[in-house]
């Protein structure tokens, strides 16, 4: 090799091997203002090595720059392969289990490609909202904290299927003759895993309590609630007669999604003011009205990228985004955050809710999927159990009572990967509730 050649060709490697920590800093710094410095803390780690791997390669001499023209190639093609494996290699295992088990195929489409065929079809059908959406908004003068009222409505798909409800007269995943009965034996309040993500009714943890004990349930639960939205909804929503609240908590999210809730001006009032209401019961026809003028928001935005998705997954699959995707997310970032005072000051508020309306509460501690699949231990867990206790509320881990008794626990997930229970998973949740509350 000639060494003009071999010139130009350390020039290539050092400029490729340099970038990234070029824009890893052009992100961190100008892009974010230095505000992500956590987040990019490990990208920057990444990024020096391969650029201190560059200047070696630069100083040495050319038998070693032929090794790296030979080993950095296929280190780079064994990335791409593994890639290609997560994203299409497991969606065919995955295709694969469930028409086995079914005889159905995966139904692959996203949200609103089902609802313009369900809607096409002349039925009466929505898709969900969650409160987090409004909640992320400034100046708002209603802050939602359900969705659209008495109307069927598609959920999300994790097991195969697109899991459906028919919503009740506050837009909550309940039957809605549960408002009419006087006495209300059990309320749960909680996000996503209350609701019953991504399961048909029947399955999730309200309809599975009302089969133990021929009780009358009702859910409050919606996706990406935190503990302030839980104590808001509590607050607006609560029957008179209602005997048992269960806190359901998930230790994968709430910590994350309070910080943004307290930087909401409308769910701080009802921390920083005991008696403040949006009287949300009375209000529901301008909550339907909000929420379908944002769903026809959403489906014009969804049909834009739809035409630019394809572009967009080719950006993606060369720039390795689903590969830093499953190395680099911090999945277990919810498992170091400090319950803030305001977390302990939420406790106290909804202790107090249910103090002063003679209401048992229970506190029930839901396990996320990374705690499995990254076999880790969340740090705050003891923390949050101490703030619990102190308040003289009812503890209950399901990690232990559950997950922990299984040679598998990552099987009662959809198909052993991240996301909400799988239908077995909320059935011995439900078990393992219904037991405690009742002992």
């Amino acid at each position: 090799m000639s060494k003009r050649l071999e010139l130009i060709l350390k020039k290539i490697i050092l400029i490729i091997l340099i970038s990234p920590l070029i824009f890893t800093f052009y992100k961190s710094e100008i892009i974010y203002k230095s505000e992500l410095h956590g987040y990019y803390f490990k990208y920057y780690i990444i990024s020096s090595v391969l650029c201190f791997y560059a200047i070696v390669i630069y100083l040495k001499n050319c038998k070693f720059l032929i090794y790296n023209l030979i080993i950095l190639p296929s280190i780079l093609i064994s990335l791409y392969l593994f890639q290609g494996y997560e994203i299409q290699f497991k969606k065919y295992l995955i295709s694969k289990e469930f028409f086995e088990k079914t005889g159905k195929e995966f139904d692959a489409r996203e949200i609103f490609e089902v609802y313009e065929d369900r809607l096409s079809k002349g039925e009466k059908v929505t898709v969900w909202v969650p409160p987090k959406y409004f909640t992320k908004k400034k100046k708002l003068d209603l802050h939602p904290l359900s969705s659209i009222s008495n109307i069927k409505t598609i959920n999300c798909n994790e097991n195969g299927y697109f899991s459906e409800y028919i919503s009740d007269r506050y837009g909550f995943n309940n039957p809605d003759e549960v408002w009419d009965i006087e006495i209300v034996d059990f309320l749960i309040i909680g996000d996503s895993f209350a609701r019953g993500e991504c399961v048909n009714r029947g399955h999730d943890i309200a309809s599975s309590l009302r089969k133990l004990s021929n009780k009358n349930v009702i859910s409050l639960g919606y996706s990406s609630n935190g503990p302030l939205t839980e104590l808001a909804s509590l607050r607006e929503y609560t029957p008179k007669n209602t005997k048992k609240i269960i806190w359901l908590y998930h230790e994968g999210s709430d910590l994350s999604d309070l910080n943004l809730e307290l930087k909401n001006e409308i769910l701080k009032k009802y921390l920083k003011e005991k008696n403040f209401t949006q009287n949300l019961k009375v209000r529901q026809k301008e909550i339907n009205k909000i929420i379908n003028n944002v769903i026809e928001e959403e489906k014009m935005i969804y049909k834009e990228k739809k035409q630019k998705l394809i572009s967009e997954n080719f950006k993606k699959f060369i720039t390795l985004f689903y590969l830093r995707n499953y190395f680099l997310t911090d999945q277990n970032s919810n498992f170091d955050i400090k319950p803030t005072k305001d977390f302990n000051e939420i406790t106290k508020l909804i202790k107090s809710f249910a103090h002063s309306n003679n209401m048992s509460l229970y506190f029930v501690y839901l396990p996320d999927f990374a705690r499995y699949e990254l076999e880790l231990s969340p740090k705050n867990i003891q923390i949050i159990k101490n703030i619990i206790e102190k308040n003289q509320i009812k503890f209950l881990n399901i990690h232990e009572v559950v997950f922990k008794n299984l040679k598998n626990p990552k099987s009662l997930f959809p198909f052993d990967n991240n996301g909400h229970y799988n239908e077995r998973g909320y059935e011995l949740v439900s078990k393992a509730i219904f037991k405690f509350i009742i002992n």
